[in-house]
């Protein structure tokens, strides 16, 4: 697909050789709400077009940037300690590049089979 992989950490990027799009992910240990972000905790002057969904059978949800530059996704991995309000999850954030903005539609490409596919092909376990 044109995207090469950059890891550390806790986190990833693939970044796009030629339109410089980036798909950064970020596992995270934390709160649901943290993960699973209402559509509320967004301004609704930057933010549209809030849903939920599940994504391999974890529930997740998406929002857009109104400006189109990016979008973001958060996923339940796991509740791991659901008494303590711990779980793991996963954002991932989709962009364009600032200076080639014209070659890359976010929208588009998170509604795509390509990128619908990479979603559906996460899958988590944890480890001790």
């Amino acid at each position: 697909t044109g995207y090469e992989f950059e890891s550390s950490a806790n986190s990833g990027t693939l970044t796009h050789k030629d339109n410089k799009s980036t798909i950064k992910f970020y596992l995270m240990n934390s709160s649901l709400s943290s993960i699973i972000m209402k559509e509320t905790d967004f301004s609704s002057e930057t933010y549209t077009d809030y849903k939920t969904f599940e994504v391999s059978g974890m529930q997740a949800y998406s929002i857009r940037r109104s400006n189109n530059f990016e979008y973001k996704i958060g996923i339940l991995l796991d509740q791991y300690d659901k008494d303590h309000g711990l779980n793991h999850g996963l954002s991932i954030v989709v962009s364009q590049n600032a200076l080639k903005t014209a070659e890359f539609d976010t929208k588009a490409f998170v509604e795509s089979d390509v990128f619908q596919d990479l979603l559906n092909s996460i899958k988590f376990s944890a480890t001790e």
